[in-house]
């Protein structure tokens, strides 16, 4: 079989919980990234891996031998229809006997996530094979929103449950409990001034009707940075302004409060430099680099003996991380529930002894409250379809 999933994923998790398994110690792992991927692609291991940003090569490699099943590990990054990754793998999706996707997240911004995994799955039988077609049976565009009709929710649900098998672990699981904290932290005056001026200015573009939903993205995001502490300059490639020190303050405090070891969650470049500034080398360390610094940091995680991990919120994907610790601090909210959740599960996952604490720094009376309150509606999206598919499976 073909396993695709996210590169992390791909070079460190499958190839070392194989091994973890009686029934599956002894199958050969194939990991088709590097310079010997050609090679590994035409082995006979029974299981090859690749990242998803390898699919355009692989679609485009001469005499490639198609196996019988495909594995999407984390289906959630087949879910956008216009990616490389999935219009290069459409074509060859015939080639498999079998298709199989697993995700914990399978609608992490809405139900309009479902369509393209839901053709990888099935090529279109349930939803539609056409993308502009699922739309329009299911939506009502509403400027530049797609809305759910009264009844897309219900009608959805029931068009995909046959193939949908969800068990939470909840269910299955004998867990510490798990509890989210916010951190509230004020923004000093200078801040504050700098804020509420970019703020008036987007607000009132916003009442004119003005701002493009790529604009009213960008300009959200620079209300983000600046509540956050730094903002980018424009033009200027990676650098920054600083603007304030209060929430890498407030994370100080919550780390000398925590006094145990603690994964640091960064959204921006500059919040990962300041933290590194702020702290030792030999006690901060970033998840970066090549799979061997990536195996040395993780080693040395799940050990506990490394004070703080430094993770970037879209690494959230399939790291066993629960033996290091039991703490996640984020410097602030995200909007994708999908890297929310599973950054989450990095800690909150089967073989944690210890209750779990999520501890969120939010900019009080900025953007970061409504990201937060974002975040629970699409919680809730999310939790409808799941307990949906519970109840049918039940």
């Amino acid at each position: 079989m073909l396993v695709l999933a996210p590169l992390s994923v791909a070079q460190l998790v499958w190839p070392a919980e194989v091994r973890k398994w009686d029934d599956f110690h002894d199958l050969d792992i194939a990991v088709l990234h590097g310079p010997r991927k050609e090679e590994a692609a035409r082995s006979d291991a029974p299981v090859q891996v690749m990242n998803y940003e390898g699919i355009p090569w692989l679609c485009q490699l001469k005499k490639y031998d198609w196996p019988e099943i495909l594995v999407c590990d984390e289906l959630t990054k087949m879910k956008h229809t216009t990616t490389q990754r999935f219009r290069y793998l459409r074509p060859h999706l015939r080639n498999f006997h079998r298709r199989i996707g697993l995700t914990g997240m399978p609608a992490p911004n809405g139900l309009m996530d479902l369509f393209g995994q839901l053709y990888t799955l099935d090529l279109g039988e349930r939803l539609h094979p056409y993308v502009t077609r699922f739309r329009l049976e299911y939506f009502t565009q509403m400027q530049f929103d797609w809305i759910p009709k009264p009844d897309a929710e219900e009608r959805i649900r029931k068009r995909i449950e046959d193939i949908c098998l969800y068990m939470s672990k909840d269910d299955y699981l004998d867990l510490p409990p798990c509890t989210e904290v916010s951190v509230p932290v004020t923004l000093p005056p200078s801040a504050r001034t700098i804020y509420d001026r970019l703020a008036t200015t987007f607000y009132a573009e916003l009442e004119k009707g003005a701002v493009t939903a790529a604009n009213a993205a960008v300009k959200s995001t620079k209300l983000r940075q600046v509540g956050g502490g730094a903002v980018y300059v424009d033009g200027e490639r990676g650098e920054w302004d600083a603007v304030h020190t209060a929430k890498i303050d407030k994370l100080w405090d919550r780390l000398e409060e925590i006094g145990e070891p603690a994964i640091v969650v960064y959204e921006f470049e500059h919040e990962a430099k300041r933290i590194e500034e702020l702290l030792d080398p030999e006690d901060c360390m970033r998840l970066t680099g090549g799979s061997r610094k990536r195996n040395e940091v993780l080693r040395r995680w799940n050990r506990g003996d490394l004070p703080v991990l430094l993770m970037q919120s879209s690494q959230a994907h399939g790291l066993n991380l629960q033996d290091g610790g039991r703490h996640l601090v984020r410097l602030g909210p995200t909007w994708n529930l999908e890297h929310h959740g599973q950054m989450i599960d990095r800690l909150h996952r089967m073989g944690q002894t210890k209750p779990v604490f999520v501890h969120t720094i939010v900019a009080q009376d900025t953007v970061d409250e409504g990201v937060v309150q974002a975040l629970a509606r699409k919680a809730r999206t999310q939790k409808e379809l799941l307990d949906h598919l519970k109840r049918w499976r039940k």
